[in-house]
């Protein structure tokens, strides 16, 4: 029954007549940028050997042929690139039904720029196809992809999987937060009770180049806030709270060469950037209490690795482990004393992001 219904379905379909158009978009370009995977399918007239130009306002970048159409998507093989650069993931075009062309295996009778032989083009036989040879030119996602497309496998193509191609901005916040108590007991002296905590928080943008191609698809730039609060009591009725601001940038490098939803993203990071700090000290006692606090300026250099994982709504989760350090500079007005102090270590840091 669903094939009689799926072959009627199929027979209500109109190809698309010549030099009709549509608007569509890459949802797929292999690193060859011959093999593409289109918005547009049998639902919208294309069928397997039509024939397109594709173009944007600036004129025509590219033809291809249709070589597998699922109700909604469909593989195409691009014979003549124009403007190789325009062909990217994500990028919305205009389609423009055509004659098909005539095929030789002559290359001295190929297309080229200063022969067109009386308006028929003329394309070679080798690149009017998708075949194994081709498929090569893809990296291991996209060639499980098009090929399970391409066998009819997957008939509609997952556009949740890919939204790591065409989502270029994401906020992220990472947090270490402690909160603890203490009570310290000098016998004749009294007790105080007091506590320890430390709130480590970073808010952070991050833009990512998916419309670029080779090195600079697999990197990304953030900017970002961090607040560190510690605070430690002592056993000699003193009170130490730090507190640092600080706003930086950082340059990330993604090891996934396609990154998709439900599989870890590996990257390395390096930073930097400036802030200010604050030393409390705070004297505690039964009847009286006395603060002093000192104020400086700081500078810090981080490098690290970190792993993010998405979920198709486009929520992320991310670690990082870095080694962070720190050079504060304090100088006292009354006495003109300038004191200088280096925090340095590792740190691990967890939390979440959303990508948009």
């Amino acid at each position: 029954m669903r094939l009689i219904l799926f072959i009627f379905l199929m027979s209500s379909l109109q190809a698309l007549e010549i030099d009709e158009k549509l608007t569509a978009r890459f949802l797929k370009v292999s690193e060859s940028r011959k093999t593409v995977l289109l918005n547009r399918g049998l639902e919208d007239g294309l069928v397997a050997g039509d024939h397109a130009k594709f173009f944007i306002t600036t004129g025509v970048i590219a033809r291809g042929t249709v070589v597998k159409a699922s109700p909604t998507r469909t593989i195409w093989s691009l014979y003549r690139i124009v403007d190789g650069t325009k062909v990217f993931t994500n990028k919305v075009v205009n389609i423009k039904i055509s004659k098909p062309v005539k095929v030789t295996e002559d290359a001295s009778k190929a297309l080229r720029p200063d022969f067109v032989p009386q308006g028929v083009e003329v394309v070679q036989a080798e690149g009017n196809i998708v075949n194994e040879t081709e498929m090569d030119d893809l990296s291991k996602n996209e060639r499980v992809d098009l090929k399970d497309f391409k066998e009819g496998t997957m008939m509609d193509y997952d556009m949740e999987r890919s939204f790591l191609d065409y989502r270029s901005l994401e906020i992220f916040g990472l947090l270490h937060f402690s909160s603890l108590s203490s009570t310290v007991d000098q016998n004749a002296s009294g007790s105080y009770t007091s506590g320890d905590s430390n709130i480590n928080a970073t808010l952070g943008f991050e833009k990512y180049f998916t419309e670029s191609t080779g090195f600079f698809r697999s990197v990304s730039f953030s900017a970002f806030i961090h607040r560190d609060v510690a605070k430690v009591t002592s056993i000699a009725n003193t009170s130490i709270t730090i507190g640092v601001f600080e706003y930086g940038g950082a340059f990330n490098f993604h090891f996934n060469e396609n990154p998709r939803t439900h599989q870890m993203v590996y990257f390395g990071q390096i930073g930097a950037g400036v802030g200010s700090v604050e030393d409390t000290t705070e004297g505690i006692s039964s009847s009286s209490s006395s603060t002093n606090t000192i104020e400086g300026s700081n500078t810090f250099f981080q490098i690290g690795l970190g792993a993010k994982y998405y979920l198709n709504n486009g929520i992320g989760f991310r670690g990082v482990i870095d080694y962070y350090v720190r050079s504060e500079k304090y100088k006292f007005d009354d006495t003109g004393d300038e004191y200088t102090k280096k925090v340095s270590g590792p740190r691990a840091l967890l939390g979440l992001s959303f990508r948009f």
